[in-house]
């Protein structure tokens, strides 16, 4: 059962300095069955509710899914990208991801730790 929520007093209640913020209700229903030499098996219905926010800030976008549809559920998940901007930010270790891959920049990251 699908629970009706206003987008818009969600989207009132954030309240982060953002650029520019988005909200979208995201609904997913599916129904797995499963037949083995002609017999039923399994036979299940399942959904998700929930809600994704989008929020840019210093020319970045963070995009955040939480199954909280409250006010107060929407405002954590924007405030997620502001504490995301509070960190620093490495250049050298995005070059290095973009050049050799993830798994060898995690492999460097692992080494040095060592050192």
């Amino acid at each position: 059962m699908r629970n009706e929520i206003s987008i818009k007093s969600l989207l009132d209640a954030v309240t982060v300095p953002a650029d520019w913020v988005g909200l979208r209700e995201v609904y997913e229903s599916n129904t797995p069955r499963m037949i083995r030499d002609g017999v039923p098996v399994s036979n299940g219905h399942y959904s998700t509710h929930g809600a994704m926010v989008e929020v840019l800030v210093n020319g970045q976008f963070g995009y955040f899914g939480t199954p909280d549809l409250s006010k107060s559920g929407i405002e954590l998940a924007a405030k997620k990208h502001m504490i995301k901007q509070k960190q620093p930010l490495n250049m050298h270790y995005i070059i290095l991801q973009m050049k050799y891959g993830l798994k060898t920049l995690v492999n460097i990251l692992l080494h040095l730790k060592k050192i």
